[in-house]
């Protein structure tokens, strides 16, 4: 088998867990896009960082239980969370 040959099925697999993720981060978005509507009808901010410092706890945790570095994934998820505040802000 050639390095390209090699390659290929693990790019296509990178490929296919890009869609799965995308698809992912649509359903993330929706429902923060949710969260954003009960929020306004009770006047409740946008932002809350509480919620956000645990959220961003609780995926390190998860990143140490499957071997992956947390600050990695903290920051990940950091631009999730930024893209879903964004995304409930233009509600």
């Amino acid at each position: 088998m050639t390095y390209l040959e090699e390659i290929k099925g693990l790019r296509d697999e990178i490929n296919k867990l890009n869609e799965e993720i995308i698809v992912k981060f649509a359903a993330r978005v929706a429902a923060a896009e949710a969260i954003a509507k009960v929020k306004r009808q009770y006047g409740k901010p946008i932002r809350d960082a509480v919620r956000e410092r645990a959220v961003l706890q609780s995926v390190r945790n998860q990143a140490v239980a499957h071997g992956l570095d947390p600050n990695g994934v903290e920051k990940a998820f950091q631009a999730i969370i930024d893209l879903c505040v964004e995304a409930e802000k233009r509600q």
